[in-house]
């Protein structure tokens, strides 16, 4: 359950602003989003963005960080039976959907180029990465735990799927195809494959 932030907006009306963001976002990218368009996407007046954020930069952050707390709440390691299905699962909805548009994946990759300059945003993104890795090398562990992954070092593991990753979705949005989709998803499965313990061994 989303709690209220407490120097922000009512969970209802955080989500509602988030999802316009994203709207916006989508269908005029980074440089030519403005508080305005997204109220537009809204249907409320500008006046209750600047309410809630002192600036479009700060509305960002707070997406940013929305962004990851959406896939997050869909993830709990408790529903799964083995610690491969998780990552599996975990995997999967961190690529990109081959059947939907890939505007939210250049927006988002726009956002990340700004990175260098901006140092909220940059803040903003290394906590989502934080969070992300934590994710993985929780996984790892279990994994190791339960006796279904060798015995690596699953910070290490972590990163290395977050590389993956993000080259993988990177690369697929400046080349507009999904061919590094593919091959990153193959790339990730035989890494799994390969500190998979053997049936014969658990």
């Amino acid at each position: 359950m989303e709690t209220q932030r407490s120097n922000g907006p009512p969970p209802e009306t955080h989500e509602a602003i988030m999802d316009a963001t994203c709207r916006a976002l989508c269908e005029h990218g980074y440089a030519n989003l403005t508080m305005q368009r997204i109220s537009d996407e809204l249907d409320k007046s500008k006046s209750l963005l600047h309410y809630h954020y002192d600036s479009k930069e700060e509305l960002l952050v707070s997406f940013l960080e929305y962004h990851l707390d959406e896939f997050a709440t869909r993830l709990s390691l408790d529903e799964y039976d083995s610690a491969a299905d998780a990552l599996a699962f975990t995997v999967d909805a961190l690529f990109p959907d081959p059947d939907a548009s890939n505007d939210f994946e250049v927006t988002m990759l726009e956002m990340g180029m700004q990175a260098p300059y901006n140092d909220a945003f940059r803040e903003q993104l290394q906590e989502n990465n934080a969070r992300l890795k934590d994710l993985f090398t929780r996984i790892f562990e279990d994994g190791i735990e339960r006796g279904e992954f060798e015995d690596i070092d699953p910070d290490r593991a972590a990163e290395h799927v977050l590389i993956l990753l993000d080259g993988v979705r990177g690369r697929s949005v400046v080349l507009g195809s999904d061919e590094p989709n593919e091959v990153g998803r193959d790339a990730i499965r035989e890494f799994i494959q390969a500190i998979t313990v053997g049936d014969e061994e658990q």
